[in-house]
């Protein structure tokens, strides 16, 4: 068992560096223990801005200058597409 508390998990989501390009998307009840957290919001339709902002976001200048590759043509590509953008790589 993982020694993380939800608080924890949740202070990280909370600062980590990707608000200028993610959204911060609802969380919608389906039930009493069925959540929706509402990534269809977000302006490629999925979660995956999220990973690709913050990596992008800690990536050196140096790092920056080689450019990224997405191994992928779906949601992860749309997410890293729009963050190269924003960051300039």
């Amino acid at each position: 068992m993982s020694d993380l508390k939800l608080e924890t998990i949740a202070k990280k989501i909370t600062e980590a560096d990707v608000y200028q390009l993610a959204k911060r998307t609802p969380l919608d009840t389906m039930g009493d223990n069925i959540w929706l957290k509402r990534e269809d919001c977000q302006d490629v339709f999925s979660f995956k801005i999220r990973g690709a902002a913050n990596k992008m976001a800690t990536l050196t200048p140096a790092e920056r200058q080689k450019g990224v590759t997405a191994a992928s043509a779906g949601n992860h590509a749309q997410g890293l597409a729009k963050a190269s953008a924003f960051y300039g790589v």
